[in-house]
C-alpha cells in the first residue's frame, strides 16, 4: 500500500488537542449518564414504608386503634380498609376517626404518624365473639397492603 506524503499546506489535529477533546467528550458522558442513573435510583427510593401497630382500646365496645406510622420518603394515603377480607361496609365498621377511608383517604405524610380508630359493630348478624382474631387489612394509594390482627376481648 502506497501513503500520500502530507503536503505542507494540509494540516492535521495536533496530538495535545485530540486528547483534549478526547477527555472533554469522555467526562461530559460520564456526567451525563451519572445523572441519568442518579435519577432512576431517586425514583425508586421515593416511597412509602408503612408500620403497623393496633390494639384494642379498654372501652365498653370494640374500639379499635391502628396506629400508622409512615417511615418512607413520600406521603400516602389510605384508601381501602378490609375487615376479615371483606370491604368496611359489609362489617359493622362505624364511628371513624379521623374519617372513613372509603368515603375520602386518610393522608399520612412521610415521617409522621396518624391514629385510626373504628368500632366493631354487630348489626342483625353476630359477626364478632369473644377471644376472636379479627384481620385488618389497609390498602394505601400505591397499592400496597397491610395487615394488622387484634384479637377480641
Amino acid at each position: 500500500m502506497h501513503r500520500r506524503p502530507l503536503r505542507h499546506h494540509q494540516r492535521a489535529v495536533s496530538p495535545i488537542l485530540g486528547g483534549l477533546v478526547l477527555t472533554v467528550v469522555g467526562i461530559t458522558l460520564a456526567f451525563m449518564v451519572f445523572n441519568w442513573a442518579d435519577s432512576i435510583t431517586q425514583a425508586a427510593l421515593k416511597q412509602s414504608d408503612i408500620q403497623l401497630t393496633s390494639y384494642i382500646l379498654p372501652t365498653s365496645s370494640w374500639d379499635v386503634y391502628i396506629k400508622v406510622k409512615n417511615t418512607g420518603s413520600t406521603s400516602t394515603k389510605l384508601v381501602e380498609v378490609f375487615i376479615n377480607g371483606r370491604p368496611i361496609g359489609e362489617n359493622g365498621a362505624l364511628n371513624w376517626s379521623p374519617q372513613d377511608p372509603a368515603v375520602e383517604p386518610i393522608t399520612v405524610d412521610s415521617g409522621s404518624t396518624t391514629g385510626i380508630t373504628f368500632r366493631l359493630e354487630d348489626n342483625s348478624e353476630p359477626l364478632y365473639v369473644n377471644g376472636q382474631f379479627v384481620e385488618i387489612e389497609l390498602v394505601f394509594k400505591d397499592g400496597r397492603k397491610y395487615l394488622a390482627v387484634v384479637i377480641l376481648p
